[in-house]
């Protein structure tokens, strides 16, 4: 297991003094994770990571980042869990819970990088924030071509809903609307041959100039907030010039997220960091 007093100070001493698997449970929004740091391997599989997050029988959360160290402490590798235990490609409030964290004790102004499944993520620490580099974000159609964002977006019509494609290591279906059932559709899509690997709905309403979210995240359902999915907002947002200036803010339900852009740059965001609680999880006995 890794020194964490070289990389994030000093955390509770309950890492030297416990015996079992160290984990943080965390949320950004009330959209909540559980982190592992160079947890063993043999605790690594689809079932430990959908019983683990269940909230009745396990410890419960939207998904499980699992963080693995590297000769550089401020280099590391990320992999994420959905909840119901199959994995996925990127979870951008998950990334910054990761690295607050990491960055405690930090002066203001380091960096870190993770290698994720959707690439190079970056991060770095503010006078007391965190901001997150999620991407570059895309348009994409069912034939998984990409365009750059300012190119012809990529429409998507069904029945009575219209969105557009979006892909920022994740792919999303973003949905102007204030009068469609979230669960029902956000189901439908996530489910849907349509979209063979899934995707992650976001519907939007614009009332009074603020843009107020609600995310249905493929794999892990109606969820308070979603970064990457902020960010897959506001490449719509920019793209259709429906808001000036470098950065917006989307509304979630206990609070907003922030994403910057600028032309031909990738997107970041910024928001809440809590820190829920932490705990061990007792090793298996063998029998």
């Amino acid at each position: 297991m890794v020194d964490l007093s070289s990389c994030v100070g000093a955390l509770p001493d309950l890492l030297s003094c416990a015996s079992g698997i160290p984990f943080y449970k965390m949320h950004s929004l009330g959209n909540d994770f559980i982190l592992f740091i160079d947890p063993p391997s043999f605790v690594l599989t689809p079932s430990f990571f959908s019983s683990f997050s269940q909230r009745r029988e396990g410890v419960g959360c939207d998904q499980i980042l699992v963080l693995t160290s590297s000769k550089n402490p401020l280099e590391w590798g990320l992999s994420i869990w959905n909840n119901d235990g199959l994995p996925a490609a990127a979870c951008g409030n998950g990334t910054r819970c990761a690295a607050w964290l990491l960055l405690q004790n930090k002066p203001s102004g380091t960096w870190l990088s993770f290698n994720s499944p959707s690439g190079l993520l970056k991060a770095y620490s503010f006078q007391e924030k965190i901001y997150v580099m999620q991407g570059y974000a895309y348009w994409f159609d069912q034939t998984n071509e990409t365009r750059f964002i300012f190119q012809q977006p990529s429409f998507f019509e069904h029945g009575p809903l219209t969105g557009f494609l979006v892909t920022i290591g994740n792919p999303h279906l973003v949905v102007f609307t204030s009068s469609l059932s979230i669960k029902k559709w956000g189901l439908f899509f996530e489910k849907n041959a349509l979209f063979p690997e899934g995707i992650n709905t976001s519907f939007v309403c614009r009332k009074k100039g603020r843009f107020h979210v609600q995310v249905w995240e493929r794999g892990a359902g109606l969820t308070p907030a979603c970064a990457s999915g902020a960010c897959a907002i506001a490449a719509v947002i920019f793209s259709q010039d429906l808001h000036k200036g470098p950065e917006v803010s989307l509304f979630f339900e206990k609070g907003a997220l922030t994403v910057f852009f600028q032309p031909h740059q990738p997107f970041w965001h910024q928001g809440p960091v809590h820190l829920v609680c932490q705990g061990f999880f007792p090793l298996p006995v063998s029998p």
